[in-house]
């Protein structure tokens, strides 16, 4: 077996008997004996334990208390905790020993916070009682500490483990959301884009035939018509070709192919957006690209997108006003700019105006962004409508400037 609390620098005196043989009378045992006893119970104890007097002197410290704050014991009696253990709760240290001494009642400290001599920080539960004199005044007061720093560490591992945890859940949630809003967003565009696709065939062909009528009727007509009767074959020509420009549109965006990419210099793709139509009048168009900058996209769907971009932006300004298209390197994309000096998007429809048949215009059908976006999603860009501006509107293209992984997936 294992020595036990060794106390031999004390007296031996008879300690009192428990076997079968034991006696009625009680062996009293001297009081120097009880000390020395209480004295190596104290200093074996695991748990740091001092001894204060009225001054906030240490007059008595284990080997426990020693070892926590790394001084010696003989360093540690006759001094005050502040000299060798200064921090921040000094204050509310001695407040709580004047008020032991005090009021004669233990005070618990639940914690507190103690720095040894080599800088470590301690978190401590510190009970603190009371030592009594023969005519009853306070003399002294005992500290039992129990040392908590472990205990807190792991409760703060704890409730970071769980804030992280709470942050991963709320994060993966929110995936989960926008996942979901994705595919219903996709299956319903999907949906779109078959009706348009067979509406748009069927609406086309009686548009060819009322084309060829009224071309039929204008030649029957050129000799001796009015101007009543030339005014309504303008009209009918007009109408279907705005009716034909929806049609193209509904195919468009019905039928967004896989993107075939290519380096593509975004200069001359530009220039090109405005070849298939004339200007409006009082329309500036601004064009800020440099020469030797390139994408890697499919021109053809680029072309397309833009001129829906560019059309929005005309149409945005009918009484005149300057369309800047910029572009320029951004990070490892290119960043395409379409500026117009119209009335502007609302803050409401800014997010909205990519969705199918939404449209901020009196007639629009809101398929041209709805197409631009998706033929720009095709081939690993994205496309925005800038927030902040008061007046007129932004249009945000970011593209790849390299080839995308294999395992890119296009618009459909």
């Amino acid at each position: 077996m294992g020595r036990g609390l060794v106390y031999d620098s004390c007296p031996q005196y008879p300690m009192p008997s428990t076997g079968p043989s034991a006696t009625a009378e009680p062996t009293s045992v001297p009081a120097s004996a009880l000390e020395c006893l209480a004295s190596a119970v104290v200093n074996a104890l695991t748990h740091p334990v001092f001894v204060k007097d009225r001054e906030g002197c240490f007059v008595f410290v284990n080997p426990a208390f020693a070892a926590m704050t790394g001084f010696e014991k003989e360093e540690l009696i006759g001094k005050r905790e502040e000299e060798l253990l200064p921090g921040p709760e000094d204050e509310t240290c001695r407040c709580e020993d004047d008020e032991v001494f005090a009021k004669g009642v233990p005070v618990d400290v639940r914690e507190e916070q103690m720095t040894d001599r080599e800088g470590r920080l301690h978190v401590l539960a510190t009970t603190k009682v009371p030592l009594c004199g023969p005519d009853g005044e306070v003399t002294h007061l005992a500290g039992i500490i129990h040392d908590i720093t472990h205990l807190k560490e792991q409760e703060r591992a704890l409730r970071i483990g769980k804030e992280e945890l709470e942050q991963l859940v709320s994060a993966r949630t929110e995936e989960l959301r926008r996942t979901q809003r994705a595919l219903l967003k996709k299956e319903r565009l999907s949906v779109v884009g078959q009706l348009a696709a067979g509406l748009a065939h069927q609406v086309r062909n009686p548009l060819a035939s009322i084309t060829n009528a009224a071309s039929v009727i204008e030649q029957r007509l050129n000799v001796g018509k009015t101007g009543d009767a030339t005014l309504a074959l303008s009209i009918i020509k007009e109408e279907v070709l705005a009716a034909n420009r929806i049609i193209s549109d509904l195919l468009d965006y019905a039928r967004v192919r896989p993107a075939r990419p290519i380096h593509v210099l975004l200069g001359e793709l530009v220039e090109t957006t405005f070849d298939a139509r004339a200007l409006p009048a009082g329309i500036n168009v601004v064009r800020d690209v440099p020469d030797d900058l390139t994408a890697h996209v499919d021109g053809d769907q680029l072309r397309t997108a833009l001129r829906n971009i560019v059309r929005n932006a005309l149409e945005a300004m009918p009484s005149g006003g300057t369309l800047t298209i910029a572009a320029d390197r951004w990070d490892d994309r290119v960043r395409i700019r379409v500026f117009d000096t119209g009335e502007g998007v609302p803050i409401e429809l800014r997010e909205q105006i990519f969705d199918p048949l939404v449209s901020s215009k009196p007639f629009g059908l809101g398929l041209g962004l709805t197409t631009a976006r998706a033929l720009i999603e095709n081939q690993g860009g994205s496309l925005r409508c800038a927030p902040g501006l008061t007046a007129g509107t932004e249009m945000v293209i970011d593209l790849p400037l390299e080839p995308l992984p294999s395992d890119h997936e296009g618009f459909r």
